[in-house]
């Protein structure tokens, strides 16, 4: 059995039953966020410091804007991770309050799906 693989394209196309534009949109901002916190090099980086970036990526392309949750950008990582952009790296991470975390990263997919992103912006 083959598993397709699904483009940031596709999502935004709504080829996803049953997801809505926002949340693809989230997806993207979270893709964006990840490729800003992390670099190429695919470094692992906690949620909440992607989430950060998301809010100000957010802010600047949108000022009025209501800020997002503190879900918003660790679930659609998630959701990332089940879609094969994104994988939890290790368990190393410290949250806000130094507590330990899981850390994520792009995977190959996730990297070519930036470059594409990039020359699409």
């Amino acid at each position: 059995m083959t598993v397709e693989q699904l483009t940031i394209d596709d999502m935004l196309a709504g080829r996803l039953d049953g997801v809505c534009p926002d949340v693809r949109a989230k997806r993207r901002l979270a893709l964006t966020a990840m490729r800003d916190v992390c670099g190429v090099n695919g470094k692992p980086v906690e949620a909440w410091r992607v989430s950060e970036c998301a809010q100000r990526i957010q802010h600047k392309r949108y000022p009025a804007a209501a800020p997002m949750g503190e879900s918003t950008i660790r679930t659609r990582l998630n959701e990332l991770c089940k879609l094969g952009y994104v994988r939890v790296a290790d368990k190393d991470g410290l949250t806000r309050s130094h507590n330990k975390c899981g850390r994520y990263a792009l995977t190959k997919a996730g990297v070519e799906m930036m470059a594409r992103l990039s020359d699409d912006e």
